[in-house]
């Protein structure tokens, strides 16, 4: 009889010595009860079901089945775990049986290759799961007009080789939306090749380098890379031909800093910022899409429950009025966290806000939570400390853009204004950008 098709559940798992650590859940289907066999599992604490027929085993879920061969032959259910056939060890490899003697000396071998085999299937299924999404865009999570956006970049991006250089504040998704951009373009048929540049070595780049040939290379947090990594990677951009760019890595450069302002203290190559910019993408933090904060906090829920809980309407509307500086990680987190407080119940308003902790980030726009609080003596000011509306505008804007170095977009973010707001009010009010 043909072995079914399984991908298992399991319940114990394998050490390096090839025993188990922990108890398994085994099926023996058998008119036998009371068998050696069935003595041997018992004896050695794994969890025993016996019955007679494959109908009795319903929809329970075990690492392994047992079956004797005189109950092999009425099997009508499907299982999703390996079956072993109890018999006289006679048989055509299809059909091969093994005896109940042979079953009970390897028992602690066979049920770690069911345990890991079944680990290894599940690991599959969750990666072929997050790969369509990376290919369809289902992984990044949000409905926003920005997001809508953001999705169309990366289709545009997966469409071309250009260097690319993903910008956001912490925890927005920098590298999803650098993996969505392998997965959808011609190279997602090579193996991805991803480098943190935190400690990175002229070694490690080049090793990198080497291995994305045909496919694409993700440098993380680029703007932590050394001077002579950085020296290596400008030489490997500049040296490309049109001969060589179908094969060479597509380089795909992650950051949450601002490179432009690094230049001048010498700790970022100008060149290679410039490099680096040959198709930029901005990743928004979480309060330039608060309207998806619904759809992210369910999308947590499910990846840590399955999506066996829910969120109240009130603690999705006190979600959308939090400030998340730590952006959808924090926020993940936050869901999380507020799932283990509400004992496996739905997710009220106060289980989000026992769960709260304060994160700190950097480049991140302030909130009325983080601003500076009232001196002593502002609270002395007088009428003629009073400026008019705009003049005390024209001060704020000014303070921004010199805060910022003259960066518009960093300046809007900050003042919490669109950008092209701030284009015309620095032209009503004639201010300089440098």
């Amino acid at each position: 009889m043909p072995m079914p098709q399984w991908n298992g559940m399991n319940t114990a798992h394998a050490g390096k010595n090839g025993t188990l650590a922990g108890k398994a859940r085994v099926a023996l289907l058998t008119k036998d009860h009371g068998s050696a066999l069935a003595t041997a599992l018992t004896r050695e604490g794994h969890e025993l079901f016996e019955c007679e027929t494959w109908q009795d085993l319903g929809a329970a879920a075990f690492d392994l089945i047992l079956c004797d061969a005189a109950t092999a032959t009425t099997q009508t259910a499907t299982t999703d775990c390996p079956v072993l056939f109890v018999g006289n060890g006679e048989g055509t490899p299809a059909e091969r049986t093994f005896t109940a003697e042979a079953i009970e000396s390897g028992l602690d071998a066979i049920l770690s290759l069911a345990v890991a085999l079944a680990e290894t299937a599940k690991r599959c299924e969750e990666l072929e799961s997050l790969l369509q999404g990376l290919h369809t865009g289902s992984a990044l999570v949000g409905a926003t007009p920005v997001m809508r956006r953001l999705q169309g970049t990366i289709s545009r991006a997966a469409d071309c080789d250009l260097t690319t250089l993903v910008q956001g504040p912490t925890g927005s998704g920098k590298s999803l939306v650098a993996r969505m951009i392998h997965a959808k373009s011609r190279r997602a048929t090579n193996a991805l090749t991803t480098l943190n540049a935190a400690g990175a070595t002229t070694e490690t780049l080049a090793a990198a380098l080497e291995q994305a040939r045909n496919s694409t290379l993700v440098i993380e947090d680029v703007e932590k890379l050394s001077t002579t990594a950085q020296a290596l990677l400008v030489k490997n951009l500049k040296e490309r031909t049109p001969a060589t760019a179908a094969t060479a890595p597509r380089i795909v450069a992650t950051t949450s800093a601002h490179l432009t302002d690094l230049i001048p203290r010498g700790t970022f190559r100008e060149d290679l910022c410039l490099r680096l910019h040959g198709l930029p993408i901005q990743v928004p933090g979480l309060h330039e899409r608060l309207d998806d904060v619904g759809l992210l906090a369910q999308a947590a829920l499910e990846a840590t429950t399955g999506g066996k809980r829910t969120l109240t309407a009130e603690a999705i509307a006190q979600l959308m009025t939090m400030t998340w500086p730590g952006n959808v990680t924090q926020l993940q987190a936050t869901v999380q966290r507020a799932a283990l407080q509400s004992n496996g119940g739905t997710i009220q308003r106060e289980h989000l806000t026992a769960s709260t902790t304060p994160v700190a980030t950097t480049n991140e726009t302030p909130t009325r939570a983080t601003t500076t609080t009232t001196t002593r003596a502002e609270t002395e000011l007088t009428e003629a400390d009073v400026l008019p509306f705009e003049q005390e505008e024209r001060r704020l804007l000014a303070r921004a853009l010199r805060a910022t170095k003259g960066q518009v977009r960093r300046a809007a973010q900050l003042l919490g204004i669109g950008r092209a707001t701030l284009y015309r009010k620095i032209q009503q009010y004639q201010l300089p950008l440098r």
